[in-house]
């Protein structure tokens, strides 16, 4: 959570930590100039891989290049999580990375479906690749994007297709993640190779269809 420094509302609180409600997740309070504190409260929110305002912010604080969110009230083991993204970009050569994954539930992943894309409703995973902005460019950085996952909906598919629950979020993730970086699967062909991509991530990382 971003402030200005010359907010006299939060200097008390600027270099402390508020908690996240319902995951109960520790977030730093910093102050930056680039906060308009005549807008709104004049507090925002922070996330790196976001866009180049939050890129920079990141930088100059020493927040986290990849980032993972978990919104719900689901149990999701964000550490876990956070080691398969460190294995995604290490496996597919990805240098300087910053991206985000968030856990949503089935309302919210509609809603971003709705706006986005004109589908009326829930989806397993939707991301939001920056890269296929040409304006968001940053020198000798890679600010892939967002990463959104519905977890009633993993959990589903894992019931439906007989796999572990585990299974199913680390799945999504590293489809998410193959978009990010500009894989997709409208054509035959191009499907066959992203999702024999995946597979191969997935086999070498120990996460099988058990």
């Amino acid at each position: 959570v971003a402030v200005h420094p010359d907010d006299e509302r939060y200097t008390d609180i600027v270099g402390k930590t508020c908690i996240l409600p319902i995951v109960n997740r520790e977030i730093p309070i910093i102050a930056d100039r680039f906060v308009d504190k005549e807008f709104g409260t004049g507090c925002v929110k922070i996330t790196p891989a976001h866009d180049p305002n939050d890129y920079q912010a990141g930088l100059d604080h020493n927040l986290e290049n990849i980032e993972v969110f978990n919104e719900t009230t689901e149990e999701i083991d964000i550490e876990k999580i956070k080691k398969l993204t460190d294995y995604l970009v290490k496996y597919m050569n990805v240098e300087n990375a910053q991206f985000n994954v968030i856990f949503i539930n089935n309302e919210k992943i509609r809603e971003i479906n709705k706006s986005y894309r004109g589908i009326d409703r829930e989806t397993d995973v939707i991301s939001f690749a920056l890269e296929d902005e040409k304006t968001i460019r940053v020198e000798n950085e890679r600010i892939l994007g967002d990463i959104y996952i519905s977890v009633e909906k993993a959990k589903m598919q894992a019931e439906e297709y007989g796999h572990s629950f585990k299974r199913e979020i680390c799945f999504l993730t590293t489809h998410g993640f193959l978009h990010l970086l500009g894989y997709d699967h409208m054509k035959k062909e191009d499907e066959e190779v992203m999702f024999k991509l995946q597979e191969e991530i997935l086999d070498s990382y120990g996460i099988t269809r058990q």
